[in-house]
């Protein structure tokens, strides 16, 4: 019974790690692409800025699994807060 748990334990922390990690991954890339479609934009031609501009919508989607997840396998650990 104990190795289940344990196991439980090192899944849950692996799912913890993975969401820091989409959160991390996902800021780096919201805030790229926020310099490209507000603060660069005379650098990069149109094509890049439409993908930009979409880019920032699927950003705000990762990071809301990211924190999902990450908050998920905090709970489930006896955690309260996140």
């Amino acid at each position: 019974m104990s190795v289940k748990v344990t196991d439980n334990r090192q899944t849950l922390k692996r799912q913890q790690s993975l969401g820091n990690c989409i959160l991390l991954i996902t800021a780096i890339w919201a805030i790229a692409a926020i310099s490209i479609a507000f603060i660069f934009e005379h650098n990069f031609s149109l094509a890049w800025q439409i993908a930009a501009h979409i880019s920032i919508i699927v950003c705000s989607v990762t990071l809301k699994i990211g924190y999902l997840l990450r908050s998920f396998a905090l709970k489930n650990l006896g955690l309260n807060n996140f």
